[in-house]
């Protein structure tokens, strides 16, 4: 695989390429680094403190801390990705979850996940009792028509309309059907919500089952059989999940219905291409992707792991063994600022503490606090969802950022080794090379490459030298929007 081919793998299926797994995945390929990325053992993430004397609970940002630690550096770096991903599909935010000891048992779910089945992730992820919380599943009890109350209709809805459907019936490669017939109603939706009902916390301490049970975010969410709507539920159009069946079997029968039904594979294929490689895949690219979700080589339905090697390998992708070139102009996407930001750091082989998101929020994306159930940005959102985080105010401070790493502005959060950028200095052209190496996969345009080496010579320090080179094309839009 050539240099920049490799970069851009590695950018999609990891935190970033560092000198270190540029070298690996030139010297043995595309498939033995993924078959040794899917063997990798799970990078665990840390168990909360204990709460304080006075009963306060940890916060954020320790995991916060830790999880982008473990982004820079774990060796499961295709596992950190695609669990991110799924984390931008099955939303869960620290807005309404911000206690350690609520968000961890959920993350873990994900990175257990990452090369798992679809529909056992749906059924971890639906029992979650952060998730149960996040979208009213947790406590949600049938209809009792003497107090005028129904069934909570959240959870049903976006399992629907986000996480496996969508609002319209989709052709095998994504594209809406003709006249966008809808995938389900609003009956629909009232129906499923009774799917839902009494399921609530687990008993701690060996104490009795019951309904609204103290929290317990370490264990999924159980069945009280009283709470539990037991009629016939017409949940998508020609299926009825017959009367008096068990909250576990209702359970059972709602999600294998909706895993089963034909708009899963585009749908969830779409979203994944999106968070891994490009933010407008073609519909040839999410039909390929899509007949692996259906059925891999063993006949096997959702399963994540061919999924995820499909989109990687996907001529698509940009990352077989021809000569490297830029994607289309409608292809890539613009980086968000979690990946730029560790990218970057990764790219130049900096050390770092992990303390790290806030500046990342400062560019427009805060980490485990998505903004709504849609995401970071709506995967709906053109030309990019990523576009969505674009403002003057996050544009300058990217920018900024950039320069921030270039010239060790953020203390042991990110440190730069300048000294051998510093001896590269003397020679300006190899200088901008040696950067556009690191940093944009070892192609700069010939334009650029004129501005950049204008400034740089400007500079009467070898340092200042390096820096400039660093930052103008770290900051220049073949980097920004990765292509």
């Amino acid at each position: 695989m050539g240099y920049g081919s490799a970069i851009r793998f590695l950018e999609q299926a990891s935190y970033g390429a560092d000198p270190a797994s540029i070298a690996k995945v030139q010297a043995i390929g595309r498939a033995a680094w993924l078959a040794e990325q899917f063997r990798a053992p799970m990078t665990p993430l840390p168990d909360a403190l204990e709460a304080t004397p006075g009963g306060s609970q940890e916060g954020m940002s320790r995991l916060q801390t830790t999880w982008i630690l473990n982004a820079l550096n774990a060796p499961d770096q295709l596992r950190h990705r695609v669990a991110f991903a799924l984390h931008s599909i099955l939303v869960v935010s620290a807005v309404d979850l911000g206690e350690h000891r609520q968000y961890v048992p959920y993350l873990r779910i994900l990175h257990e996940e990452a090369f798992g089945n679809y529909r056992r992730l749906l059924e971890r992820i639906t029992l979650n009792p952060a998730m149960g919380r996040y979208l009213n599943m947790l406590n949600n009890a049938k209809a009792n028509p003497a107090r005028n109350t129904v069934a909570n209709e959240n959870y049903a809805r976006e399992l629907m309309q986000l996480f496996t459907i969508g609002l319209v019936e989709l052709n095998p490669n994504g594209t809406p059907k003709t006249g966008n017939p809808a995938s389900y109603n609003e009956t629909h939706v009232s129906e499923l919500a009774k799917v839902f009902t009494g399921w609530t916390s687990a008993p701690m301490n060996g104490a009795a089952p019951k309904f609204r049970a103290p929290d317990n975010w370490a264990e999924p969410m159980i069945p009280i059989e009283a709470e539990h709507d037991t009629t016939a539920k017409a949940i998508l159009p020609g299926v009825t999940i017959p009367a008096g069946q068990m909250a576990r079997q209702d359970l059972a029968s709602a999600l294998d219905a909706i895993f089963n039904h034909p708009n899963v594979g585009p749908f969830v294929s779409y979203r994944l291409i999106q968070r891994l490689v490009t933010s407008n895949p073609s519909p040839a690219y999410v039909d390929r992707v899509a007949r692996v979700f259906n059925s891999n080589s063993g006949g096997v339905r959702g399963d994540l792991k061919s999924v995820v090697e499909a989109i990687l390998t996907d001529p698509e992708a940009g990352t077989g063994a021809g000569p490297y070139s830029e994607l289309n102009a409608d292809q890539g996407s613009l980086r968000e600022p979690l990946a730029l930001t560790l990218n970057i750091i990764r790219a130049l082989d900096m050390r770092s503490n992990g303390g790290l998101a806030s500046t990342v929020s400062g560019v427009g994306q805060n980490l485990f606090y998505p903004g709504s159930v849609f995401s970071y940005f709506s995967p709906f959102s053109k030309p990019g969802p990523e576009f969505q985080a674009l403002n003057a105010t996050t544009a300058m401070n990217a920018v900024n950022l950039i320069y921030r790493l270039a010239s060790n502005g953020l203390g042991s959060a990110a440190v730069l080794d300048l000294n051998p950028w510093d001896q590269l200095a003397t020679n300006p052209d190899a200088l901008i090379t040696a950067a556009a190496n690191a940093l944009n996969r070892g192609t700069v345009n010939s334009n650029v490459r004129a501005t950049i080496l204008q400034a740089v010579n400007a500079q009467t320090s070898n340092r200042m030298k390096a820096i400039t080179a660093l930052y103008l094309v770290g900051a220049s839009p073949q980097v920004l929007v990765k292509r």
